[in-house]
């Protein structure tokens, strides 16, 4: 009878112990790989928009050299950029896709964003899942960060993962 109880008790305590949960530490590297963090935010400029140009007048950039702005354009010049970038500009400046250059846009970094929190881990026993509730942090801020506000607030962000019975994978990201 003792042996049947032991018995009974070392495979609970296996399928206990088989159970995998979710550690801040796994889920930092898991929202790392799957998300790509720690990640480049970028800002798309559209180059031959006035309104974007604008907006560009209203900030330090054109001052501190790193954009020239072109504040008229003839009649047969309309479409044409009234915005371009300086040499010192460059290190800020994303490779355009082929869509980009289509319509005139030029992304440039703003800064990057990194993972500085896990606020919880929660498992829903009823869909197998867990959800991560994460804080982001901006760093490294470019000159070009003065086009997006609130960039000195954390972000925070939910993931959902799955264990496959192997590994944990990305199932809902928000």
């Amino acid at each position: 009878m003792k042996a049947k109880i032991l018995l009974l008790l070392m495979c609970i305590e296996i399928v206990a112990c088989s159970k995998k949960e979710l550690t801040k530490e796994e889920a930092i590297v898991l929202l790392n790989k799957e998300k790509g963090f720690p990640r480049a935010m970028d800002y798309e400029i559209f180059t031959s928009d006035p309104e974007f140009a604008n907006k560009l007048l209203a900030t330090d950039l054109e001052r501190n050299g790193y954009v020239v702005i072109q504040r008229t354009q003839k009649v047969g010049e309309t479409g044409n950029a009234l915005i371009s970038f300086t040499e010192k500009s460059q290190p800020f400046l994303l490779h355009p896709s082929d869509e980009d250059l289509k319509l005139s846009v030029q992304k440039v970094k703003i800064a990057d964003e990194n993972v500085v929190e896990i606020k919880s881990i929660t498992e829903d026993k009823s869909s197998g899942t867990v959800e991560v509730f994460y804080v982001t942090k901006f760093s490294n801020a470019t000159p070009f960060a003065t086009l997006v506000k609130n960039l000195d607030k954390p972000k925070d962000l939910l993931a959902t993962f799955k264990n496959d019975g192997e590994k944990w994978i990305l199932v809902k990201n928000e």
